[in-house]
């Protein structure tokens, strides 16, 4: 059994997490009613992106897994607050009967994310061997798409770091900026 996180991992997490939704698109934080738990929703549109809708982020501070008593109570709370989306930070794994729990949520339209402490000990666009990476409106999508056909883009898949912080669905399109000896370089990548 992992040793319990200290309160400093914690706070790691949560700020990272903040910022992490702060690329999302998401521009106010309210605390929620226990610990570091906290709500976040979008101030207007930008840049002609959709704007993403409001979520709660929860931090399983006591629970060393994520078990089904814990995700019953985060669709409890989903379903007091009148909310669809949730992401859960978590120091432990994920038990097979919550996982099935969970995958019957997202059937039911809820989208919930589970990201564990250690993913977010750093923020990963700033760490300096991770490329500049910017989601493309549906705009410069489309322009995109008159250009290339999507399958020739390269692929991303959704499980891929990058992806899962970003919050991609299957189908939007990344920017890559690469810095080689010859200046800039830019990717296009396709969530799959």
């Amino acid at each position: 059994m992992a040793a319990a996180a200290s309160d400093d991992a914690w706070a790691t997490a949560e700020a990272t997490s903040r910022k992490m939704m702060a690329a999302r698109g998401y521009a106010r934080f309210a605390a929620a009613e226990a610990g570091r738990d906290y709500t976040c929703s979008c101030a207007g549109q930008e840049g002609g992106r959709d704007d993403p809708p409001p979520r709660l982020v929860t931090f399983m501070e006591g629970s060393s897994k994520l078990g089904l008593k814990e995700v019953r109570a985060v669709d409890e709370r989903l379903g007091d607050m009148k909310l669809a989306h949730a992401t859960v930070v978590l120091q432990g794994g994920v038990t097979p009967p919550a996982k099935s729990m969970v995958d019957k949520m997202r059937a039911q339209g809820r989208q919930v994310e589970i990201f564990g402490l250690a993913e977010l000990m750093f923020n990963l666009p700033d760490h300096q061997l991770v490329p500049r990476h910017r989601l493309l409106t549906p705009g410069e999508r489309d322009e995109l798409f008159e250009r290339y056909a999507a399958n020739s883009l390269p692929r991303m898949l959704l499980t891929d770091p990058v992806s899962r912080y970003y919050g991609l669905r299957r189908g939007q399109v990344m920017e890559v900026e690469r810095v080689n000896a010859s200046g800039f370089h830019k990717v296009y990548r396709i969530a799959i």
